[in-house]
């Protein structure tokens, strides 16, 4: 179940008329399916995984894989006389 990541950029720009200044001292905010990535202008990093909507939705991915499996009745084999 692939899903295209969803980006979300929150920045904080200041507006002049109809143009848009954006500062680079503020962070950027990259919000995905599972996870949240905080990329800061002096180079630092913060990654936040939302462990809640993982198990949710790797919950939801095993509960339909297993309703599309059929159960086959196992047949024994029959035994060749030599």
């Amino acid at each position: 179940m692939a899903r295209k990541k969803k980006e979300d950029k929150i920045e904080m720009p200041g507006t002049i008329g109809s143009a848009k200044l954006v500062f680079p001292s503020e962070p950027k905010i990259i919000r995905g399916s599972h996870s949240t990535r905080t990329e800061y202008p002096d180079g630092r990093v913060e990654f936040v995984t939302h462990w809640d909507e993982l198990v949710r939705d790797v919950q939801l991915a095993l509960a339909e894989y297993e309703s599309q499996i059929k159960e086959e009745p196992v047949k024994k084999s029959k035994k060749k006389k030599a």
